[in-house]
């Protein structure tokens, strides 16, 4: 069955669709931006479903799971400035490099896409330029801002993983995803382990290898403080064991961001 499957090559976005990001301000010293890529699961009603299941835009291949509110609640407790994503990573990936193999995901965990296969040029550089490309431009206005006040600001990005992927079995709970710059990756690691978590250091993500067009778009090129973390989905589902994780988590970012020194 094919579900909703269309292709457009004008104007994307229409005035009744969701706007791109949403975006919180933050107190006026914050210096902190948290993002949140993968945080949402609308698509423009130009795309139709993708030809997919709407049921399919609750998975985790369309959405990352719990990570927004995680994210958005760590801005709101620490006053933080915050940008999220309201369209689903189907639609386009702002977590990849824009002609990425990976930016237009042909298939979702083994299941094909069919409004990505074979896209023209023309319906990739459409959603670049009305998807992709306003929201990576608001994270560079506010850095080129906070430079302009003599700032060094830092960047966060909040990410959530399934607990088993193709059948193996993820033993890590939190992943701490990093470049060469571990200025906020050794502390908020250690402290994670200290308060007994699992935690993989660029496991079962290495963000040596380039996954994150995000952090090295906007941190690690500019040099400036960067970080990714990653939740196993399973833990922000659980009532249980969200908060707890949550707390922690507030703390522990708290104390990283009080404690970055200059870049050797």
């Amino acid at each position: 069955m094919m579900y909703g499957l269309r292709m457009i090559a004008g104007n994307l976005l229409s005035p009744a669709d969701p706007p791109v990001y949403d975006w919180i301000e933050g107190n006026g010293a914050a210096s902190c931006l948290i993002i949140c890529e993968h945080g949402g699961n609308a698509l423009p009603a130009a795309l139709g479903t993708l030809g997919l299941p709407s049921e399919d835009f609750r998975k985790h291949f369309a959405v990352d799971i719990g990570a927004r509110t995680m994210a958005e609640t760590l801005v709101s407790d620490l006053g933080l400035c915050g940008i999220f994503a309201n369209y689903s990573r189907l639609a386009a990936d702002l977590n990849r490099w824009p002609h990425a193999a990976d930016t237009f995901a042909a298939a979702a965990e083994g299941k094909p896409v069919p409004g990505n296969l074979n896209l023209p040029q023309a319906e990739k550089d459409n959603r670049i330029a009305r998807l992709y490309e306003p929201f990576h431009a608001r994270i560079e206005r506010w850095l080129d801002d906070q430079l302009l006040r003599n700032r060094r600001p830092s960047i966060v990005t909040v990410h959530s993983f399934t607990p088993v992927l193709n059948g193996v079995a993820r033993p890590q709970e939190i992943c701490v995803v990093s470049n060469a710059d571990r200025r906020m990756a050794d502390p908020v690691i250690s402290a994670f382990r200290a308060a007994r978590y699992a935690v993989g250091d660029n496991e079962p993500f290495d963000g040596r290898k380039g996954i994150s067009a995000t952090f090295n778009r906007h941190g690690t090129i500019r040099g400036l403080p960067n970080l990714m973390i990653e939740f196993r989905n399973d833990l922000l589902r659980d009532e249980s064991r969200l908060m707890p994780l949550y707390r922690d988590t507030r703390a522990i970012l708290h104390a990283a961001l009080a404690g970055l020194r200059p870049a050797a």
